[in-house]
């Protein structure tokens, strides 16, 4: 620009300078989350490829069994493969819902049917890794969205059952509700634990921690999506573990806040 004259162009540059810093900083903020995203969807490629090829495996094996072999075994394991697919499918929708927010919506419901639909969505994997699943019902209304919160409350299911040995057990129960109008659901198992030195960074995206290095089956996104959506959601997650003993989820909703609509 040429130099300043007077008052007038020198409010002109500025203005004109404060308006390219805003565009160089939404520029650098746009190629930021389109490099999450890119990341995000090449983790998640990588990891949807095993149960595909378990899959794929499974298919050919039953096609190679002989007339009259038991397929039972076999049914099993591809219905696993497929709950395994569509959690990852599940997870890629939420990191879209995340980066873009119009799919949010918040309306005042009840709790209780929500988890219901979760458990359900997750029973057969409870069922065939014979792991018990203990539900007491968690009364009360909260601002939320019932799509959003599901993933939430299957994406814990998840890594519990991803964790938890074959006779082991996952609980959902409601803490006591607090003086100030939250209500806490716990979501707790009987699973390997975390390493205290992880703990601090379940939520980071791309974190897997130990037992997902060594059990390879982390994707380093569930927990971090979790946290996210309940961060655009309103509500509180904290995990605590014992390495050994379990895991417990706590996620707080408040039964109190306004909702327009």
């Amino acid at each position: 620009l040429p130099y300043s004259r007077d008052a007038i162009d020198d409010a002109s540059a500025r203005l004109m300078a404060a308006l390219v810093a805003d565009a160089q900083a939404r520029s650098d903020l746009s190629r930021a989350r389109l490099k999450d995203l890119s990341d995000a969807i090449t983790l998640w490629t990588h990891q949807i490829k095993t149960p595909i090829a378990a899959a794929d495996m499974l298919l050919q094996n039953l096609g190679d069994a002989p007339a009259g072999a038991p397929l039972e075994a076999t049914r099993s394991e591809l219905s696993e493969q497929l709950f395994r697919i569509t959690g990852y499918v599940d997870m890629a929708l939420q990191v879209v819902r995340v980066e873009s927010g119009s799919d949010l919506s918040l309306t005042r419901q009840p709790i209780d049917p929500i988890l219901c639909r979760s458990i359900r969505s997750t029973a057969k994997s409870f069922i065939r890794r014979n792991i018990r699943m203990d539900y007491t019902p968690c009364l009360g209304q909260a601002v939320t969205d019932s799509k959003w919160l599901s993933f939430v409350v299957e994406q814990i299911l998840s890594n519990a059952l991803k964790y938890t040995a074959s006779g082991g057990g996952v609980r959902i129960f409601p803490e006591k509700s607090a003086a100030d109008g939250t209500l806490t659901i716990v979501i707790a198992d009987t699973g390997i634990g975390i390493a205290p030195a992880d703990l601090p960074r379940i939520f980071d995206k791309g974190f897997t921690g130990f037992n997902g290095r060594s059990k390879n089956k982390a994707t380093g996104l569930g927990l971090y999506l979790c946290k996210t959506t309940c961060d655009r959601l309103g509500h509180t997650l904290a995990v605590t573990s014992t390495p050994g003993k379990g895991t417990q989820v706590r996620l707080t909703l408040a039964l109190n806040t306004p909702c327009y609509e």
